[in-house]
């Protein structure tokens, strides 16, 4: 920013060659790590999936669903066991 015609020291400061390389190589790892996380809830998202299918009868209807209520495992017990 520029106020009577000279630059501001926040904004010279703030720009410095050493602190834009720093964000940029946090930039860089944190892009990085989002990929990894990506990937990592895409398999676990696949093997629920198909985990779930199995458990699910064929052809599905509405009493099959609902027969199925309250019989399946907790969430929790679900992530445990892909953890495992």
């Amino acid at each position: 920013m520029k106020k009577n015609g000279k630059a501001s020291s926040k904004a010279t400061s703030a720009g410095s060659p050493k602190r834009l390389q720093s964000l940029q190589k946090q930039q860089r790892r944190l892009r990085k790590e989002i990929k990894q996380l990506k990937a990592e809830r895409d398999r676990y998202k696949k093997s629920l999936l198909a985990m779930m299918a199995k458990d699910m009868p064929t052809p599905i209807n509405k009493k099959a669903l609902l027969a199925l209520v309250g019989k399946q495992p907790p969430l929790r017990a679900v992530i445990a066991e892909l953890q495992a």
